[in-house]
Parts: C-alpha cells; structure tokens; sequence
C-alpha cells in the first residue's frame, strides 16, 4: 500500500503528501514529499517490529517536492532484509507514514 498515514497532530493534513515508489521494491525506492512550510524533514525508517533503521534529514526550501531515494540500507550502510518497512517523515508541524515491501 502506497498511500500515506499523517498523525492525528498534523495542522494541514490536505496538503502534506507522502508516497513511495516503486512498492513493492527490489534494490530501492524513492520516497516523495509534498512538504507544508519550511523546516528540515526528518525521514526515519524502522523494520517490522519497531526497531528504527535508518534516520536521515533532509532540508526542506518549502519546495513544492522534495525526493530521497532509499536503497535499502540501514545507518551503518549494511543492506536490512527483505520484509515491511514503515517509513515515517515530517518535521514538529506535520508528519506522515508509508509502508514499503522489500522483496530481496
């Protein structure tokens, strides 16, 4: 499912969208922003049960699109296994969620 959540907390929950593309992926996905406001986004990705992989930020101009390609690394750049990863991105404003399928 490539569709996003965004936390109850959000203050334009129109206007942020989150998506990751291609999912399911093999080798990586790019993950798109549409932010609200400026501010540096924080993008962190955590494994099935909770355990966060990977943190990135990412500065955020208020461009109408932000992208950031993930290849399927975790911080210590070791490739995690396949399975669902939830990745979460947003700021203290707003912030959304997507879960992505690793295939291999």
């Amino acid at each position: 499912d490539t569709h996003m959540g965004v936390d109850e907390a959000s203050s334009d929950r129109d206007s942020f969208s989150l998506e990751a593309v291609p999912n399911p992926y093999r080798h990586h996905t790019q993950i798109n922003f549409k932010p609200v406001g400026t501010g540096n986004l924080i993008v962190e990705i955590y494994n099935s049960v909770g355990i966060q992989v990977m943190v990135k930020e990412i500065p955020n101009d208020g461009s109408q699109r932000i992208e950031f390609l993930w290849n399927g690394e975790d911080a210590s750049g070791n490739r995690v296994p396949k399975g669902v990863y939830t990745i979460r991105a947003g700021n203290s404003e707003y912030s959304g969620f997507v879960k992505v399928i690793k295939l291999d």
